[in-house]
């Protein structure tokens, strides 16, 4: 099964979504592109917007490889893609 990723999307671009992407993309065995997911309470953009440059500041290197981060409310956790192939 390959994740749908849209024709226009370019490395180095940050999307967004809502759905089962993180899931698609790991059972797909893709490394790229890597995927921010988010388990928070508050879903404020503000707040999204604030977790995003700390993600890119800490995990630039992870996300470059191919990386599944998700952000919860005590922290973030990285995982390299693909997932159980390295």
């Amino acid at each position: 099964m390959k994740p749908y990723i849209p024709s226009n999307w370019r490395p180095n671009e940050i999307s967004s979504g809502h759905g089962d992407f993180g899931d698609l993309l790991s059972a797909s065995g893709a490394g790229l592109p890597s995927v921010i997911l988010f388990r928070l309470r508050n879903m404020h953009p503000d707040r999204i917007n604030l977790h995003i440059r700390e993600i890119i500041s800490h995990c630039e290197n992870d996300l470059k490889k191919g990386a599944i981060i998700t952000v919860a409310e005590g922290g973030f956790r990285i995982r390299n893609l693909p997932l159980g192939f390295r």
